[in-house]
């Protein structure tokens, strides 16, 4: 691995919302840390007024995807739904490393649960088999009580999150032709759903009732449409494994824009800078952090972490310490001309200043 050229280094993060609609999230080092994380941004707020997050934001994901086999859905369109199921656990497995799923079929009640947690892919393999080999139930349908065994059951799973302190990410995938009994009840769910952030999307079958389904989630498709994990989904398509202990890094400094028109990506920039660091666990360098807004002369401390040589502690205080600055627009210019604001932080903590030592300059035939 090649020796960075200075003694320290500043790393800017900055997001590019030149993208109409959307929002993409840079490289690092020349390699996607989170490659091409596109978000399509909704104003719908769904679920009669709750509010309902247009982004998973927490990594990684956990689905429970429901599957409707009442009588109001035609064998048929009951097949078409088992491999829209099918295809979409593919896809997101695929797409998503540590994502886990759970599928629930159902008419009345729960007719069969195949559990959510980790799959190899042998495992998924079984998965596709089983939910193909269960026959349809064609009994009646009540939405509200899969509703909240699927809530419960993404309230109860404890599999460790991508970085120690954050959560995971929670979305329910609805394929049904929706239900008029207890519509009430079901949109109760889908607000107590709503307000422990798991997302909700629902796939219209047969002739759905799209006003309930409308309501009670963030999006909506038909079944011909596939599921654009990549627009709703902020998490790495990639991990990058950990940096070598013996490589030769330097310390550095990420800068990330705080500004007001990329608050609403916090939980995903506060990820993005934990496992940056992360990667350097093993790596005898330090690594700090700044967060600027319009002013960056009159910042808060707390928008700020100093020079850290513990990544696990530094990863900790990015998703539960670090804060975002109030001063409205970018002023990343500022952040970057005003090297006091860089060089005052460049500084170590007291716990790691006894571990430091100043390695030499490497001189220009020394890069690769």
């Amino acid at each position: 691995m090649a020796r960075l050229a200075a003694a320290a280094w500043l790393l800017l993060v900055c997001v590019s919302t030149t993208h109409a609609g959307g929002l993409q999230f840079p490289l690092t080092s020349g390699n996607e840390l989170w490659s091409s994380i596109v978000g399509k941004r909704t104003d719908k707020s769904g679920c009669n007024g709750c509010q309902l997050s247009n982004m998973v934001t927490h990594c990684p994901l956990d689905v429970v995807f429901l599957l409707d086999g009442s009588d109001s859905i035609p064998p048929l369109a009951y097949q078409k739904a088992v491999d829209y199921v099918i295809k979409e656990i593919e896809t997101v497995t695929s797409l998503f490393p540590g994502s886990d799923v759970g599928v629930l079929i159902f008419s009345k009640v729960v007719e069969k649960e195949f559990e959510l947690r980790q799959r190899s892919q042998s495992d998924l393999n079984q998965l596709y088999q089983s939910i193909r080999a269960t026959k349809q139930p064609r009994k009646g349908s009540l939405l509200t009580d899969v509703m909240r065994e699927a809530r419960r059951l993404l309230e109860r799973y404890d599999a460790a999150p991508l970085v120690l302190g954050s959560k995971r990410g929670k979305m329910i995938v609805l394929v049904s032709d929706g239900c008029l009994d207890g519509v009430e009840a079901t949109l109760d769910e889908g607000r107590l759903s709503a307000k422990q952030g798991i997302y909700i999307l629902s796939v219209a079958t047969s002739q759905a009732y799209m006003s309930l389904l409308t309501a009670l989630s963030v999006q909506v498709l038909e079944q011909r449409t596939a599921i654009d994990w990549r627009s709703i989904v902020a998490c790495p398509t990639k991990v990058l494994p950990p940096v070598p202990a013996s490589s030769a890094c330097d310390d550095f400094v990420l800068v990330m824009d705080g500004s007001d028109s990329v608050r609403s990506w916090e939980g995903v920039m506060r990820d993005y800078m934990a496992v940056t660091s992360l990667r350097f666990q093993n790596v005898d360098n330090s690594i700090g952090v700044i967060v600027f807004g319009t002013n960056v002369t009159a910042q808060s401390s707390d928008t700020m972490l100093p020079l850290l040589k513990n990544k696990v502690r530094l990863a900790e205080m990015i998703e539960n310490k670090l804060r975002f600055p109030h001063s409205g627009g970018t002023g990343t210019t500022a952040a970057i001309q005003r090297r006091s604001v860089a060089k005052q932080h460049l500084q170590h903590t007291p716990q790691d200043h006894h571990h430091r030592h100043r390695r030499p300059r490497p001189q220009p035939h020394q890069r690769t």
